[in-house]
């Protein structure tokens, strides 16, 4: 309230670092005046205004111009809460720290290396120096924005607040830091957590003033404090000191005197007035002050009125903040009241002493966050702070300050970007940020303003300021901004005492009297009365009253008390002695007192009497002979300091040749000298890498150009040297240093700087210009060609042509070429259907061999050097490349580089053309039948397919140059001598290979897409057209899988992205190799996601080599520019990659030649058989084959693991072949695949019909693609077409040698049935003849009964596999299992017989069940006994077994089939069918797996109880054989349920008729005769 001014437009104008947050009493313009007085703009502004609300970046172009939106929306504000005191106790200290705070934000901000995507804010809010008025001002910031609003508490000012506003901060989980609050109760870490201060504790600060007092002598105290807990402490702080003073040192302090004389000025019961009166009376002179400055500016008033002031009365203050214009402003804050002017005050307090932290730290060393210059930071803070419109100084708040907030900018920075963490972290509720931000700081040091910033790390000093301390004494009044008041005599500190940092300094004493401790430094043993010496040169110490004692050594006595010796002079034999010329006085660190010493070197002392010595000046050193004169250097020699003993030779560059001088002249720009101490300019020349040009005037030059790059140019060289290197007159002791060539670089003797790059460094040894390798030419470019009558290998050696070699060579290549083009065209036309994957794996591999090979060359045109054995191993490749340097062409048709390029291309189109000759001479001679178009086409494009990568390399070698350090010029990496783009040579060869790009890789490329287009089409259309295109593309597909047609687009496009990277990249090995292997990786990608090979071995094999040439290309990257260790190294780890290289090849070829001449047939048989029709039937030959023969049956169900693999085993791994012929079996195209590779690889095959097959007629076989059944087969991409098919059928159905069965051919029935044709085919006798005997049971007493559609095979074969797979735990429980199918001719009285005494009932439910009338009448049977046991108590199992083909009926369903069934008693059978439907049913998928089969036979078996079931007693009565005599008079009894019940008697017969006569059997059922014959009726 007491400051208030309004907000001009100019604000806004100037767009500072401040917004209003707050109504407008809040003058937040002031700061544009603060920053412009720092060199941003000045506006004029009012004083006395107030900070609160007032926010502070320092960066104002940062921000829109509403001053609060940031320009750059990726940049984040860090907001601190900055917490100062504007009124209280302390006076305004926010308006005198505010222009330090700017200042500080400000280049914070303004730096890239802290926080550079943050921008720091200071909100500012007045603390009042009060505890509730810190904790609300903190507290509304806080409310009255979102929670993670702000980052950490940046104060308050007073240690009270500081306290309170700790634990309130700890509630939001916020880190504090508190830069002047000093009591020694916050340094207790438990209490006031994840606090840390920059200014020291005052328990230093006590123990500090405890030394002072000893060093003055004083033994006797008194304290006077106010009521603040900070005076109170640091009181409390002083008498422990003291205390332990006189404990541990025996230094005499009066205790009791110090407790004795203990004020505190309470203003209720004591004020300042009567403290000062008892402090009088009690002759009180020394008095420790703890109060603050309202308080202290009262306290010295009412010493003035009282009169107690004087020399004798001293007074240390203990609060050492107050600033240096503490009365003036006091005095105009309590004008009011106080009953004294300033100057009254600076009377009383003259002379009084302060000791508190240091302040700004007098240095010109940098501040080690912000860099700034520690002197230029207290001067910029002095220019703000005193100026007109400012508020004032106070350097112990800035400088702590200024430390504070570059220390939690650069604890932010620490958090954020070196430990990863984001300001979204500080959540208000998240206690993580607050101990991790407390770690940090409490981890750092660095040079600030204040000095040294460090903190302890201990519970009772938790994050407490390792600080230095400031002694001062009051001085002057200060009565303006900026005025002095304080003066500094010495800097404390609790490890190494005083003087350390700052030394003594005179103190002043009101009676104008001084007193010097001396320039040293450390600890002094005082005693009472004596003041402590920190060093001879002393003043005034006689001024403290003290005893006197005798003159100890080093001092003289003046007649009435003892002297030391002044400086210049020695004590000898009791007097001081005057130094003679040539020394000094130094003081003796061993005896104590000044002695006089001779000078030492690089000084001298002409007079006597002098307590230093002189320096020598520049350009001169001290005489060893004579300490008192001083002697000049020589030429050649120099000294650029004073105060040396010895002259320096001139460095390397530099001359002088005269005497005397304190520095040597430096040579002619890009000259140097041979040696050191140089005294003449001639003796200047061309330093390292430059060289002296020709002159033809004959004179000197003292011009030096750079050396050429590919040359190197030593000390002195000089292009004159080479030019008249030959020159009879020259001296032959005159060394020639002329410019060389490098290794692997060339230059023409007669153009010696002009350099060319050689591709290959061995061709050019370096040296002289005109070097080249043993048998090249010298005069061609880069030493490209060799000699005439030489050849180059593949080494790039050349070697002498001798004779005819060359002859022969090119005839054995061309012999070897129509050999392999031969051999292509037989075996890339042989019968698709009829290699196995054994020899699709060898013909895989030689296909990824090549690749690799040709990838493996075309790194060679990569601007690299190649360690061996890469470099060999490329060379030995070179011929698929279609390089013919390995037929020593040079030697037949010269080194024209263009006829040998022409004939390179021409190798292709010839090789086609011989391809075309061969298959024609093929069809006219061998086989007329040969389609030759099909075939060519195959051949052609396999062959194009082997070597592409090495056609497009050979096509764009034109394109692939390399630079020379000219930059204007290039070559060919496959002929050096030829230049790119302006030699004529390379021009047509440019013509010549875009020709053949044009005639061979476009439209081959072209083709492979086209056919991958319309493959997927081709696959699915079956006609003749679609079958012949197939067989023309198979050189493209026949090695992936159908699914994976198109990664032959994928191949190509790998190939000539491999290609294409030298040609896009030139003379940038690191991008050609990233590149080169981003493709390679990219497409290894691609090949491991797909695995598109046939045969998973290849797809590893593909997986492997690509990886290798990765491995060589990282090889190759790490031979780059190493030294020849290391190169060593990597030729080594170079030879184990192609050694593996080459172990991966012959794996897959190995592999391949074991699986082709050594396959293991590791199934018996190959049940091929339609699902849909025939899965149980199937399953249950594979089981019999299976038990008799202990070996294992291939049935799609178990082994499939896809279609191509299923031909592979019908082609390589079985004996033979069973087909199990059901309606639509030979509709199956995959069935269809599966007899044709049986017939085309002569495997047995074996035959059996079942009653639903029909013979297809010659017409179905004629038009095949109508039979069979419709969608994609991809029977064409394997090589099998519909002739193929028609073929085989014709030889299954009529080959005698093929043999045949039906499956009820012998007229068996059942399980029987079965097991003949599994006899049959494994050429055994019928089981039922045989030694082991049938597997069926016949019926009796304690079965399971299983009961299945017998008219249907599939249902007998369902029933038959569950059977045998519960077999064991059936025999296990002693138990058989009879099943309906195996007895047909079973009669319904040993049906019932067997029904009756059953243990379980297995109803096993099929397509036909329902229309099955014995089944329906067993399981009718079966419901009227389960629940008729049911009522005696006994519990007979009924578990209906659903298979895939069987449907739940519907009622009506039911009763519509059950009407033909049942005529008489289709009601009751109904009924009790529905009683079964209704039980729970285990599904029993006779088309699944074995494994899933033997799991739902449990499951049956579970439901039965077969574990627990124990043989039942016979239920069958004494009467059984009459009831057997009943049943035998009408053998077509229906068992049904009547309407009523009937008892014992019989009597109450319903819907029967009129009995004639009955029978009772049981209990339970009853036989009546009827007029339409005998009837069962059950009793329930």
């Amino acid at each position: 309230t007491r400051r208030a001014a309004p907000q001009p437009p100019a604000a806004m104008e100037v767009g500072h670092t401040l917004k209003q947050a707050c109504p407008p009493r809040r003058a937040a313009w002031v700061l544009h005046l603060l920053v412009g007085l720092l060199g941003f703009g000045a506006v004029q502004v009012g004083a006395n205004v107030s900070y609160e609300g007032v926010v502070i970046h320092g960066v104002p172009h940062l921000f829109e111009a509403d001053g609060t939106t940031l320009k750059n929306s990726s940049k984040k504000k860090i907001r601190l809460i900055t917490n100062r005191g504007e009124s209280g106790a302390v006076g305004d200290a926010m308006g005198r720290v505010v222009p330090v705070l700017g200042m500080a934000v400000q280049e914070i901000n303004s730096r890239d290396d802290i926080l550079p995507d943050y921008v720091v804010e200071l909100h500012l809010t007045d603390s009042r120096c009060a505890n509730q008025f810190a904790v609300q001002s903190s507290l509304r910031l806080i409310y009255n924005n979102p929670a993670g609003f702000f980052h950490m508490q940046f104060g308050p000012l007073c240690s009270g607040p500081t306290g309170a506003v700790n634990d309130m901060v700890q509630v939001f989980k916020m880190f504090q830091l508190a830069t002047i609050s000093r009591s020694a109760s916050l340094s207790d870490g438990s209490r006031y957590p994840f606090l840390c201060r920059t200014s020291p504790s005052l328990q230093f600060v006590a123990d500090g003033i405890s030394k002072l007092v000893q060093v003055f002598g004083w033994t006797r105290v008194a304290a006077v404090q106010d009521t603040k807990g900070l005076s109170a402490s640091t009181v409390t702080e002083f008498k422990a000191a003291a205390t332990k003073a006189l404990d541990e040192t025996g230094y005499p302090f009066d205790i009791e005197y110090l407790f004795a004389n203990h004020y505190v000025i309470d203003d209720k019961n004591y004020y300042s007035d009567d403290v000062v009166r008892m402090l009088k009376e009690k002759l009180v002179k020394i008095s420790l002050v703890a109060l603050y400055e309202d308080a202290g500016i009262k306290f010295y008033c009412s010493m003035f009125r009282q009169g107690y002031y004087g020399k004798d009365v001293q007074t240390i203050l203990a609060l050492s903040w107050w600033g240096d214009s503490w009365i003036t402003e006091q005095v105009a804050e309590q004008s009011a009241s106080l009953p004294c002017s300033a100057d009254d005050v600076y009377v009383a307090a003259k002379g009084m002493f302060s000791m508190g932290q240091t302040a700004f730290l007098d240095s010109t060393a940098r501040h080690e966050i912000t860099g700034t210059v520690l002197n230029d930071i207290k001067a910029n803070y002095f220019s703000a702070c005193t100026a007109s419109t400012a508020e004032g100084c106070h350097t112990d708040f800035a400088s702590y300050d200024y430390d504070g907030l570059t220390l939690v900018a650069k604890a932010f920075h620490t958090w954020i970007y070196d430990q990863g963490h984001s300001l979204d972290e500080i959540t208000y509720r998240n206690d993580a940020p607050q101990r991790e931000l407390y770690e940090i700081v409490k981890g750092m040091r660095f040079l600030g303003c204040t000095g040294e910033v460090a903190f302890f790390d201990e519970v009772a000093l938790d994050c407490e300021r390792k600080g230095t301390f400031s002694i001062r004494q009051l001085r002057y009044l200060a009565q303006n901004k900026g005025d002095t008041g304080w003066t500094g005599i010495a800097s404390f500190t609790n490890a190494d005492g005083f003087a350390t940092i700052t030394p003594w300094a005179s103190i002043h004493w009101q009676d104008s009297t001084e007193t010097y401790f001396g320039s040293g430094h450390g600890w002094r043993s005082v005693s009472q009365g004596q003041a402590a010496s920190f060093g001879d040169d002393n003043i005034g110490l006689n001024n403290l009253p003290k005893d006197w004692i005798q003159c100890p050594a080093g001092q003289a006595s003046n007649g009435t008390h003892c002297v030391t010796c002044p400086p210049g002079q020695e004590e000898r034999n009791g007097e001081c002695t005057a130094c003679q010329p040539g020394e000094f006085s130094e003081l003796s660190e061993r005896l104590g007192y000044l002695r006089c010493i001779q000078c030492p070197s690089g000084k001298f002392q002409h007079e006597a009497g002098k307590s230093s010595c002189i320096d020598c000046e520049v350009g001169s050193v001290s005489n060893p002979f004579d300490p008192a004169t001083c002697q000049k250097c020589s030429a050649g020699r120099y000294i650029h300091i004073s105060g040396q003993a010895e002259c320096f030779r001139c460095s390397s560059g530099k001359y002088q040749a005269k005497e005397g001088q304190s520095e040597c002249v430096p040579c002619p720009e890009m000259r140097t000298t041979e040696y050191l101490g140089a005294t003449m300019e001639t003796e200047c020349v061309c330093r390292q890498d430059f060289y002296e040009p020709e002159v033809t005037d004959g004179n000197a030059s003292f011009e030096c150009l750079p050396c050429p790059e590919g040359m190197t140019c030593g000390v002195g060289c000089r292009l004159a040297d080479w030019t008249h290197r030959d020159n009879p007159n020259r001296s032959t002791e005159e060394a020639l240093v002329f410019p060389e060539l490098k290794h692997g670089y060339y230059s023409n003797a007669r153009v010696p700087l002009t350099v060319y790059k050689c591709i290959d460094e061995d061709n050019c040894p370096g040296g002289p210009p005109g070097s080249c390798a043993a048998q090249r030419r010298s005069d061609v470019i880069a030493c490209g060609k060799c000699m005439d009558g030489y050849y180059e290998d593949n080494a790039k050696l050349c070697n002498e042509c001798s004779g005819h070699g060359s002859t022969v060579f090119i005839i054995l290549g061309t012999l070897a070429a129509f050999t392999f083009l031969g051999l292509l065209v037989v075996v890339i036309n042989k019968n698709l259907a009829m290699q196995g994957h054994a020899t699709l794996l060898i013909a895989i591999t030689a296909g990824q061999t090549c690749t690799t090979v040709q990838a493996v060359g075309t790194f060679s045109q990569l601007s690299i050097t190649w360690v061996e054995p890469l470099k060999s191993a490329f060379g030995a490749m070179a011929l698929l490349s279609f390089d013919l340097k390995v037929l020593q062409v040079e030697c037949s048709v010269g080194t024209d580089a263009l006829l040998k390029y022409f004939l390179r291309q021409c190798i292709g189109p010839f090789s086609l053309i011989i391809i075309g000759f061969m298959l024609i001479i093929k069809k006219y001679v061998r086989d007329r039948t040969v389609d030759v178009c099909v075939e060519y086409a195959n051949t052609a494009g396999a062959l194009l397919k082997i070597v592409f990568m090495s056609v497009v390399l050979s096509c764009l070698l034109p394109l692939i140059c390399y630079g020379h350090p000219t930059g204007h010029s290039y070559s060919m990496v496959s002929s050096p001598s030829t230049l790119c783009y302006i030699d004529p040579t390379h021009v047509g060869m440019m013509i010549v290979g875009v020709c053949a790009f044009m005639i061979v890789v476009v439209p081959y490329v072209t083709l492979v897409g086209y056919a991958t287009w319309k493959y997927p089409a081709a696959l699915k259309n079956a006609s003749r057209e679609s079958e012949r295109k197939l067989r023309m593309w198979r050189f493209i597909f026949f090695q992936y899988n159908v699914n994976c047609h198109s990664y032959a687009v994928a191949q190509l496009l790998r190939a000539i992205g491999i290609c294409i990277v030298p040609v896009v990249i030139r003379d940038n090995a690191p991008v050609q190799l990233l590149l080169t292997s981003g493709v390679i990786l990219i497409f290894l990608a691609l090949q491991l996601y797909s695995k598109p090979w046939r045969v998973a071995l290849a797809n590893v094999a593909d997986g492997a080599l690509s990886t290798t040439l990765v491995m060589i290309l990282i090889c190759v990257s790490l031979s780059t520019n190493i030294d020849p260790s290391t190169s060593h190294a990597v030729g080594i780890m170079a030879t184990i990659i192609f050694v593996f290289l080459c172990t991966t090849i012959l794996a897959g070829f190995a592999f391949g030649l074991y699986m082709r001449f050594m396959p293991k047939k590791a199934f018996h048989s190959f049940i091929s058989h339609h699902k849909a029709d025939a899965s149980a039937q199937a399953r249950f030959i594979q089981l019999c084959i299976t038990s008799r023969t202990n070996r294992p049956v291939f049935i799609d169900s178990d082994h499939l693991t896809n279609l191509d693999n299923l031909f592979e085993a019908v082609r390589s791994n079985i004996e033979r072949l069973v087909c199990l012929l059901t309606a639509n079996m030979l509709r199956r195209p995959w069935c269809a695949g599966e007899i044709v590779i049986t017939h085309q690889s002569h495997r047995k095959a074996f035959v059996v019909r079942t009653a639903s097959f029909v013979d297809p007629t010659e017409e179905q076989l004629a038009d095949l693609d109508s039979y069979l059944d419709a969608g994609e087969t991809g029977l064409g991409a394997l090589g099998i077409s519909t002739h193929h098919i028609a073929e085989s059928y014709k030889w299954l159905l009529n080959d005698p040698r093929v043999p045949q069965e039906h499956i009820h051919g012998n007229k068996l029935m059942g399980r029987l049935a079965f097991e003949f044709v599994v006899s049959r085919i494994l050429g055994m006798p019928d089981r039922k003849t045989s030694a082991g005997g049938s597997t069926t049971v016949a019926p009796g007493p304690g079965m399971v009964c299983v009961f299945s559609d017998a008219s249907d095979d599939e249902a007998t074969a369902a029933a038959a596999i569950l059977i045998k797979k519960s077999q064991a735990r059936l025999v296990s429980a002693s138990v058989s299992a009879l099943l309906l199918a195996d007895t047909p001719d079973l009669s319904e009285e040993e049906l019932l017989a067997a029904a009756i005494d059953a243990l379980a009932f297995v109803a096993l439910l099929t397509g036909h069940s329902l229309e099955s009338p014995p089944q329906m009448r067993a399981l009718t049977l079966a419901v009227q006994i389960m629940e008729v046991a049911a009522r005696k108590g006994e519990d007979i199992p009924l578990i209906p077994v659903n298979t895939p083909s069987f449907q739940f009926p519907s009622d009506a369903a039911i009763q519509r089939v059950f009407a033909r069934t049942f005529p008489r008693d289709c009601e009751a059978a109904c009924l009790n069918m529905k009683k079964l439907f209704k039980r729970i049913s285990v599904y029993f998928a006779t088309n699944a797996s074995d494994e899933v089969i033997t799991t739902q036979a449990a499951q049956v078996l579970g439901r039965l109880g077969i574990d627990a079931m124990k043989k039942k007693p016979n239920r069958r009565t004494n009467r059984e054989m009459e009831r057997v005599k009943m049943y035998a008079i009408d053998t077509a009894v229906q068992l049904t349920r009547t309407s009523s019940t009937l008892d014992k008697s019989g009597n109450a017969l319903e819907d029967a008729g009129e009995a004639t006569d009955a029978v009772i059997v049981d209990d339970n059922m009853k036989i009546v005769w009827t007029p339409d014959g005998p009837r069962v009726i059950a009793i329930l």
